[in-house]
C-alpha cells in the first residue's frame, strides 16, 4: 500500500464527512452544533475539499512529479481551514489548489495532445474560476455553474479517454468537442447572470448524457459479469441522473433554497457524480493506494441505495413534501457512509486473501 498517499485521503475524508453533516444540518436534521455551524460550507467541503483532493490526487499519481501533489494538498488543507472558520483563507487556498491542478493537466496535455487532455485543462480552469469567484465574494449562484463544469467535464474527459479505443468514427470526436464548448459557454453565461442562460448549460449537459449513452463503452460492458458489469450499471445510472438534472435545471428558479434548485443540483452533483465515483472506485482506489480490492455483489447495495434515496428526495422536492426530501437526504448521507464501509472491507478482504497465499 502507498502509505505516503494516505494523508491526502484523510484530508478528503474530513471534508467528505463534514460536508455530509453540513448538508444534513442545512435540511434541518438535528445533529451536533459544529455541523450546524458548517452548514453554509456544504458545497465548498464536498466539491473543493473532497472532490478536489480526490481528483487532484488521481491526477498527481498519473503525472508522477512531486510538485503535482500540491493540488490535493491545497484542496484538502482548504477544507480544514474552512472548518476552522477561516473562509477567506480557505477560498484562496482552494484557488491555489485549482491553479496547481490546471498546471498538472496542462503538463499532461503537453505530453499527449488530445481532446480529452485539453478538456481536463478546461475543467481545471473552470474550477479555478469557481474558487476565485468564491474568494472574491461572489454569490453561490455565480459559483455553482463553474463547479458543475469542473466536475462534469473532468468525468466526461476521463470517460472519453477510457473508451477512445472503442469509439467509432469522427462524429464522436466532433460531438465531444461540441458538448465541451456548450458546457463551458453555458457556465460562463449563467455565471454572468444572462437571461435564459440556464438553457445553454442544460442543453450542454443533456447533450453530454446523450453522447455518453451512445458512445461510452458502458453499453457494451453491461453485458459482462462481475465487477465489469457493476461498473457499467453504475455508469448508466449516472448518465440517467445527468440527463434528469439537466432537465430539472430548466425548471429551477434562481433561489438556492428552492426545492427545484435542490433537485437539479443533487441530481448532478450527487446522482451523476457519485454514481461515477462508485463506478470508478474499484479501479482508481487500487491505482492510488497501490493495493487490490475484492469485488463482491454487495457493491450493488450502496449503488441501489443512492438511486432510491435520491428518487425519494426528488419526490419531496417536486411534490413539495418536506419530510420526503429530508428522508431522501438522510438516505443520501447513509449511502456515502455505506460506500466507504463496503470499499474499506473490500480492501481488507483482498489483503487477507493475498496474505493467505
Amino acid at each position: 500500500m502507498k502509505f505516503a498517499r494516505l494523508p491526502f485521503l484523510f484530508l478528503a475524508a474530513i471534508s467528505l464527512l463534514s460536508g455530509i453533516a453540513a448538508g444534513l444540518a442545512r435540511m434541518g436534521v438535528v445533529i451536533a452544533e459544529p455541523a450546524a455551524a458548517a452548514a453554509p460550507l456544504h458545497g465548498v467541503l464536498m466539491v473543493s475539499g473532497f472532490f478536489g483532493t480526490l481528483i487532484g490526487l488521481e491526477r498527481a499519481v498519473a503525472h508522477g512529479a512531486k510538485w503535482s501533489y500540491s493540488a490535493p494538498l491545497f484542496a484538502g488543507a482548504g477544507g480544514v481551514i474552512a472548518l476552522a472558520g477561516q473562509g477567506g483563507v480557505a477560498a484562496w487556498t482552494a484557488t491555489a489548489s485549482a491553479l496547481c491542478f490546471s498546471a498538472v493537466n496542462l503538463s499532461l496535455a503537453r505530453r499527449h495532445v488530445a481532446d480529452f487532455t485539453v478538456t481536463l485543462v478546461a475543467a481545471g480552469v473552470a474550477w479555478t474560476v469557481a474558487n476565485l469567484s468564491w474568494a472574491l465574494g461572489a454569490p453561490s449562484q455565480k459559483v455553482l455553474p463553474w463547479l458543475i463544469a469542473f466536475l462534469t467535464l473532468t468525468i466526461f474527459a476521463e470517460r472519453r479517454e477510457l473508451g477512445r479505443v472503442m469509439v467509432p468514427g469522427p462524429n464522436a470526436g466532433r460531438g465531444f468537442v461540441a458538448v465541451v464548448t456548450a458546457v463551458i459557454g453555458g457556465a460562463a453565461l449563467l455565471s454572468a447572470g444572462l437571461d435564459d442562460s440556464r438553457r445553454v448549460l442544460a442543453a450542454g449537459l443533456l447533450a453530454m448524457s446523450a453522447w455518453l449513452a451512445v458512445f461510452d463503452v458502458a453499453r457494451y460492458t453491461v453485458k459482462k459479469r462481475g465487477l465489469t458489469r457493476f461498473m457499467a450499471v453504475a455508469l448508466i445510472a449516472g448518465y440517467f441522473w445527468l440527463a434528469a438534472g439537466a432537465l430539472a435545471m430548466l425548471l429551477a428558479q434562481g433561489d438556492p433554497a428552492g426545492a427545484r434548485y435542490d433537485a437539479f443540483v443533487h441530481a448532478l452533483m450527487l446522482g451523476f457524480v457519485f454514481s461515477m465515483v462508485f463506478a470508478h472506485a474499484p479501479v482508481i482506489f487500487p491505482a492510488v493506494l497501490g493495493t487490490s480490492l475484492a469485488y463482491s455483489p454487495i457493491f450493488y447495495l450502496h449503488l441501489a441505495l443512492l438511486q432510491l434515496s435520491l428518487a425519494l428526495r426528488w419526490a419531496g422536492d417536486f411534490g413539495g413534501i418536506a419530510p420526503l426530501r429530508t428522508m431522501g437526504g438522510i438516505g443520501n448521507a447513509a449511502t456515502i457512509v455505506l460506500f466507504i464501509g463496503v470499499n474499506a472491507s473490500a480492501v481488507i478482504r483482498a489483503r487477507k486473501v493475498r496474505n493467505q497465499r
